[in-house]
Order: structure tokens, then C-alpha cells, then sequence
């Protein structure tokens, strides 16, 4: 891996003209040996993956059975849609959830 911190990261893109995303793609072949179109590919079923955990997460209640975990993200949502955050309106930079 090239970098090692996110300043690292930065500086790293910023040299080669590369976003994160790109970096990130040519870090993970380089390390697995595989080609680009199979780690993007895996890469991209592990987004869908967490889109769809995420959209489960605000819209259904998650709740485990014991009722001791889950339902988080429907209260943060809630939270960044009034704008009554902890640390304040301003806190939420204008978040808005998107449909994907």
C-alpha cells in the first residue's frame, strides 16, 4: 500500500492525478494479483451490498430479536432530517438522503 494515513492518501492522488476511487482499485489489484475488471466487479457487488443494508437500515426496523441492537440509523436519519444533531444543524453540511 502506498499511503498509510489519509494525508498520505492525498498526497498520493494529488502526485498521480488519481482520484481515491482509482487509487484504491490499483492499490487492491496490486495486492490480490487480479485484473481490474475483477476486483472492480467485486468492489461493486460489496456497494450494492452496503446500499442495500443502508436503505434497510432507514426505512425497516431492524431491531434484533432481543431488542438490544439495531434501529440506529433510522433515529441518526431522523436526527439529520430535523437538523436536532448533537453537535448542531450545521453539523449535518446540508446531508439529504438520496434514493439510488
Amino acid at each position: 500500500m502506498r499511503f498509510r494515513t489519509m494525508a498520505d492518501m492525498v498526497t498520493v492522488c494529488a502526485q498521480e492525478g488519481i482520484g481515491i476511487g482509482e487509487l484504491m482499485l490499483q492499490d487492491q489489484c496490486a495486492e490480490s494479483g487480479k485484473p481490474r475488471e475483477t476486483e472492480f466487479a467485486k468492489m461493486a457487488a460489496y456497494y450494492t451490498v452496503m446500499k442495500e443494508a443502508v436503505r434497510r437500515g432507514t426505512t425497516e426496523d431492524t431491531t434484533s430479536r432481543s431488542g438490544f441492537s439495531g434501529g440506529d440509523a433510522r433515529r441518526v436519519l431522523a436526527r439529520l432530517e430535523t437538523g436536532d444533531t448533537c453537535l448542531g444543524a450545521d453539523s449535518a453540511g446540508g446531508w439529504r438522503m438520496r434514493s439510488a
